[in-house]
């Protein structure tokens, strides 16, 4: 059974939210999971969910790190927290939930209207770091050194996603302070001459 629904207004999100960077303001970068530990919602805060190992809070703070840290599937996401235990204990979580609870919480708790909210914390999150900039997450492009020395095809799978990553924060990060000097009658927009830069390093 879904828990009771109060309609939260966008303008209550987005107060919280720059409210929330308001904390980080003389910081140059942040964190995700230092950021979504100190950012209260009413969204998760006032959902009556019962929680046997997980809250409704972390679980909500988690699918909103997957998305902020670009992490494109869930045992990505469950094999990254194994790794970054300070991130883990900020989003509030003992231990790494699996990717069956995961699905069920984003399939079964959660409806249109949540995933909506979700979508626009995301987008809002993004934009008003940029206002404050406040670069999410630059420790990002260190490249995680391995126990032991991977096959060379891990490793060419290893550059790629971490190739993929850095395009990702290039172009969420900077691509709005960029002037490239283009006409407005042009018929290339700036974001296609950055998605055509983005592909060549990719390839």
């Amino acid at each position: 059974m879904q828990p009771s629904k109060q309609k939260i207004s966008n303008e209550t999100i987005e107060l919280e939210i720059y409210k929330t960077f308001e904390l980080f303001k003389n910081e140059k970068s942040v964190s995700v999971s230092a950021y979504l530990n100190k950012l209260q919602l009413p969204s998760y805060q006032e959902q009556q969910y019962r929680s046997i190992k997980y809250t409704y809070e972390s679980l909500y703070k988690l699918l909103l790190y997957k998305e902020l840290k670009g992490l494109r599937f869930q045992t990505q996401l469950e094999r990254y927290l194994k790794q970054h235990q300070d991130d883990k204990k900020h989003l509030g979580l003992n231990q790494v939930p699996n990717q069956r609870t995961i699905s069920y919480f984003l399939n079964s708790i959660l409806n249109d209207e949540d995933k909506q909210i979700l979508d626009f914390i995301i987008k809002k999150i993004e934009e008003i770091s940029n206002k404050f900039g406040i670069l999410l997450d630059l420790n990002i492009l260190k490249p995680e050194q391995p126990e032991n020395k991977p096959a060379e095809r891990t490793l060419y799978h290893n550059k790629q996603q971490k190739t993929r990553e850095i395009s990702k924060l290039f172009k969420k990060r900077f691509s709005s302070i960029l002037n490239l000097n283009i006409d407005k009658n042009a018929i290339y927009s700036k974001n296609d001459f950055i998605n055509l830069l983005l592909h060549m390093c990719n390839t």
